[in-house]
């Protein structure tokens, strides 16, 4: 029984140095047996990889190295059962190959200590082929590392390398432990993500102390304190 055309899933940017698993989806009788990569660039239509995996999974790995950073590509998927036939090629599907992006805070390290009940965390957003960064969310952790609040999704209308900004949080109790973090998204999908960074919150509470002694001088019309 023929196979039927598979669906190559949509594939964010990613990193070329790293390995990736490029997934598929395909409805068949029979026991899928191995699958076929091709990828081609975008550009030219040149074939830059092909290859046949035997696997039972819905899936293909395409090693670290096998492709190159900053090209725009094209893929199909073509799948094979354990009777010998062969679907046809999947539908292409596009993506860009970046390096790694970095977000990280510029004014904050671990284990500061913030002398105030706020505090403006400041960060920088960098990538080597200067995809622009989309979007962003800075999340506040207790000292259990549970999330107690957020910036909510913040959407950056120019995010091009290097993109700077910052986000302040206020209401920090004294004398605690807290956890900051910022994640975002590239324009083509990267998910990327700062360290988690501890501080501690330690601030003077000062007491008021205040006696008033308030005499009515009514006959003149003013009182003195």
């Amino acid at each position: 029984m023929a196979l039927t055309r598979p669906t190559l899933l949509s594939q964010v940017a990613f990193d070329a140095t790293q390995k990736q698993t490029f997934k598929f989806v395909a409805q068949s009788s029979s026991q899928i047996t191995a699958n076929l990569l091709t990828i081609r660039n975008n550009d030219t239509n040149d074939i830059v990889y092909q290859e046949r995996q035997e696997t039972f999974k819905y899936e293909h790995i395409v090693n670290a190295n096998e492709l190159t950073n900053g090209i725009y590509y094209n893929a199909t998927i073509t799948i094979f059962d354990n009777d010998g036939n062969q679907s046809p090629e999947s539908i292409p599907i596009q993506f860009w190959c970046y390096t790694t992006p970095t977000l990280q805070f510029t004014n904050i390290n671990n284990n500061d200590l913030i002398n105030n009940a706020s505090f403006n965390f400041e960060f920088e957003y960098n990538q080597k082929e200067n995809e622009p960064i989309s979007s962003y969310i800075v999340s506040l952790f207790n000292s259990s590392k549970v999330e107690i609040s957020n910036s909510g999704n913040i959407y950056v209308q120019n995010g091009n390398p290097t993109f700077s900004s910052s986000y302040q949080f206020i209401g920090f109790s004294n004398n605690t432990e807290y956890f900051v973090q910022i994640t975002g998204i590239t324009l083509e999908g990267t998910i990327v993500s700062s360290p988690m960074i501890n501080f501690n919150v330690q601030y003077i509470n000062p007491d008021l102390y205040t006696t008033l002694q308030l005499v009515n001088n009514c006959e003149e019309g003013y009182i003195t304190i």
